[in-house]
């Protein structure tokens, strides 16, 4: 199966290799010897590499995250930012229990059915909501991995995280940073 059909299988569509690219967090592999990818639309060795250890892994863009994790619920498209997914995986490490999402990417039509803003973290891939009945992470707890820019909350649950801080066209909460996030509570 050729890299383009195993993006199209894994259910990558518009600019699909620039898009894959953007999401692989996984380890270094074949000729991908730094782990992230240069983010070029480029089809060459180290993006091939990669795309045949993310199908040949149970379809993991991440050591814990899958395809179908952070996919839309309406076109399937797994787009999802790295430094979303590394947070991600950050805290998973740091609450070492498996965090369980509810959704990541949204594509313009889903996000506009669950009544999201149009500046929504998910249509870039850079936000995703928390299954707090299976994920049981703290406010608290989030802020401590110093990852993520935007925490909403379910009373002491985290229910939403995001990186909105590394993506500032589509931030509209200017001087949010890790260290002091934007906090709302749903």
């Amino acid at each position: 199966m050729s890299a383009l059909s195993t993006l199209a299988a894994l259910g990558f569509r518009d600019n699909a290799v620039r898009r894959f690219q953007a999401a692989y967090c996984g380890p270094p592999t074949g000729a991908n010897v730094e782990g992230w990818l240069s983010i070029d639309g480029m089809l060459g060795p180290k993006t091939e590499d990669s795309i045949n250890w993310v199908a040949g892994n149970g379809n993991r863009l991440s050591t814990h995250f899958t395809t179908a994790e952070v996919a839309c619920k309406h076109c399937g498209e797994p787009y999802v930012r790295r430094e979303l997914l590394s947070a991600l995986e950050a805290l998973r490490d740091d609450v070492k229990q498996p965090i369980h999402l509810l959704s990541a990417y949204r594509c313009a039509e889903h996000n506009k059915s669950v009544g999201g803003v149009w500046y929504s973290t998910h249509t870039i891939g850079a936000g995703c909501d928390i299954n707090i009945a299976r994920t049981r992470i703290t406010v608290a707890q989030a802020k401590r991995v110093g990852r993520f820019s935007g925490i909403g909350n379910r009373g002491t649950l985290a229910s939403h995280l995001d990186v909105r801080h590394l993506f500032p066209d589509q931030n509209k909460t200017p001087g949010v940073t890790p260290a002091r996030p934007a906090l709302w509570a749903y």
